[in-house]
């Protein structure tokens, strides 16, 4: 999924506790920069030397010139900013220390020049000599940067570029014109849709993945549909991996999976209607985050009745251009998956039922009284507990229409009752079903997030709102400890924040993070190291998705301490670790342990250490 554009990751210090180093090596002055991360530079003799300790060697390079430093980095005509380690390590060219992507070092010549609108891919000099503005080698003229737009800013709407709108954070409307609707959504839904989600704006939405070549489907209910259904409108992203950011593409195939299902006790069941459709696309001209935001609509081929149900929209077209269906703030809140590592979203998704109200009869049972009537018109038929069949009567029923009754059960430990489904929505309950006895409602326990937060809930109910469920039948005082550094044991320690405060950031090779925090008085030889963290599947942007590291193998780094910034690395360590899923949810993603027993011990008293992911290139750490 791509989360809401709020900060739900942020930026934080690792947690450390017992840790160990090898000693440092005796520098030699040689022929060459040895490059390692932070950026970190030490000079050594040859690159044997250098690959021994982890770095990348730059033959004829000095420190003192900061060889290491920051500068262009290429990969096939592209250009990034990046430091000499991240830059070989990757497999990519170096362009040398203080260069710029504008000087054009990958030797591309070209990069998207913007000037009045249009956009040209040409050389800095053409660009220049034709009044325009270069965005710099490699730039491409893809993602419409210079597409002129209304530039909605707080309490303003100039017309600009979109690259010199999003230079000053403002949102990019629809039309070149700041008219009264430039700055607002499009209409979502038609007035008289038979149901409508309308999709969340673009300061603060989400997008989910939903593309049948990913084996990644989602699914959203709905109810009291007062007509047939002929046609869908849904809103999303086309976007494309290109070197691990997301960018806009066009998908040249909108091929799409629309299935209709019935309800079954709150996740969809059996398939009432499937259709393969290809959709009309239509860009909108707003920007999410940094997309042009989609609207789909499909008309379907034949009409499909259910009053009430879950819908499926599943991208089937050009497996390298996903569809990412954006989310809703209308609904319960719910949404279903299959093919994530939760099944359950706590997020609806934007979208519309299109057809006439009306003009559909037949059988309409009641399932509270036990009562059907014939020839009823669908719009007639709405609500809990009632049932419609097309063109059907009474008499032919299968199962008949009964007055039904079962359990209704209550997430937060009410006592459960038994009656009719009507009677337990209104009671705010979870009804388990004709027949169902008060045996078959889930256990609830306590729902922990950190010391002082707590309720009583469901296991499935204690997943969705990203809490810590302890186990059925325990109270609040039954919350389990998060773990912590052995008191006795650790060298130094810096606990963990526990879930209902805290941060998380990147520290991946793969994606070009490293951290590093300080450690001091640190007496005795260092032998192991305990982490915490989470392991995330980056979907684009500040987008992330729980997922199981299988390789978790780590660059562990050892640093002196430069005027309070991590120095020359004194040792490292390429090292699999011990990983241990605890049972503490962070907003959902489950806490894991990490610790590794270190080849040998090192003595280092003050300094900084860095555990940085090797595994899984796209499962981050």
């Amino acid at each position: 999924m791509v989360t809401r554009t709020r900060d739900s990751w942020r930026v934080a210090v690792l947690r450390l506790a017992a840790f160990c180093v090898f000693l440092a090596a005796e520098a030699v002055l040689a022929d060459g920069a040895c490059c390692t991360m932070g950026p970190e530079c030490t000079t050594t003799s040859d690159e044997a030397t250098c690959s021994a300790i982890g770095g990348v060697f730059l033959g004829g390079g000095t420190c003192d010139e900061d060889a290491c430093g920051v500068g262009a980095c290429c990969f096939d005509l592209n250009c990034a900013m990046t430091d000499a380690y991240m830059c070989i390590a990757g497999g990519r060219e170096f362009g040398g220390a203080g260069t710029t992507c504008l000087d054009d070092p990958c030797e591309s010549g070209v990069g998207a020049c913007c000037n009045d609108g249009a956009c040209s891919w040409v050389s800095p000099e053409d660009c220049a000599a034709a009044g325009g503005t270069w965005l710099g080698a490699g730039t491409d003229c893809v993602n419409n940067l210079c597409v002129l737009a209304a530039c909605c800013l707080p309490g303003e709407c100039i017309v600009n570029a979109q690259f010199e709108c999003d230079a000053t954070g403002g949102v990019v409307g629809a039309g070149p014109v700041c008219n009264p609707d430039a700055c607002r959504l499009p209409n979502n839904c038609p007035a008289d849709a038979l149901y409508s989600q309308s999709l969340d704006d673009p300061d603060f939405f989400a997008a989910y993945l939903s593309e049948s070549s990913m084996g990644t489907l989602r699914f959203d209910n709905f109810q009291e549909v007062p007509g047939a259904i002929e046609g869908v409108k849904w809103f999303g992203l086309s976007l494309r991996s290109v070197g691990g950011d997301f960018v806009n593409c066009t998908d040249s195939s909108p091929a799409f999976e629309i299935t209709l299902y019935e309800d079954d006790g709150g996740h969809y069941g059996d398939v009432v209607c499937s259709y393969a459709v290809d959709a009309e696309r239509s860009p909108s001209g707003i920007i999410f985050q940094d997309w042009e935001m989609i609207t789909y609509t499909a008309t379907l081929p034949e009409a499909c009745v259910l009053t009430a149900g879950w819908v499926s929209i599943v991208g089937a077209g050009d497996a390298d251009c996903l569809f990412y269906w954006i989310s809703s703030d209308d609904g319960d809140q719910r949404s279903l998956c299959t093919g994530c590592n939760g099944s359950v979203i706590a997020d609806d998704l934007s979208f519309c039922l299109i057809g006439s109200a009306g003009g559909v009869f037949g059988a309409c049972c009641d399932d509270a009284k036990g009562v059907c009537g014939d020839d009823v018109e669908i719009s007639d038929c709405l609500g809990v507990g009632f049932e419609f069949s097309p063109e059907q009567t009474c008499d032919l029923l299968a199962p008949p229409c009964v007055q039904q009754s079962g359990a209704c059960c209550f997430g937060d430990g009410t006592a459960c009752f038994v009656g009719s489904e009507a009677e337990c929505v209104e009671a705010g309950g979870n009804w388990r079903g004709d027949g169902a006895n008060c045996e078959t409602c889930p256990p609830v326990g306590a729902c922990c997030l950190g010391e002082d937060v707590c309720l009583i809930a469901t296991q499935l109910t204690c997943a969705e709102i990203g809490f810590t469920w302890a186990g059925a039948d325990t109270t609040c005082d039954e919350c389990p400890q998060l773990p912590d550094c052995p008191a006795d044991e650790a060298l130094f320690a810096q606990p963990l924040d526990g879930p209902e405060d805290f941060l998380a950031a990147t520290s991946e090779q793969s994606a070009g993070f490293a951290r590093f925090e300080n450690f001091s008085g640190v007496v005795g030889s260092i032998e192991s190291l305990t982490w915490w963290g989470l392991d995330l599947n980056h979907i684009s942007g500040s987008t992330f998705e729980e997922c199981v590291e299988l390789d978790p193998t780590f660059d562990i780094s050892f640093h002196n301490d430069a005027a309070g910034v991590p120095g020359a690395a004194v040792c490292s360590f390429t090292i699999t670790a011990t990983r241990l899923p605890t049972i503490f949810s962070y907003l959902g993603a489950e806490l894991i342990e990490y610790s590794v027993d270190l080849p040998e011990g090192c003595t280092l008293t003050d300094g900084w250490a860095s555990i940085v992911g090797l595994g899984d290139p796209e499962c981050w750490f």
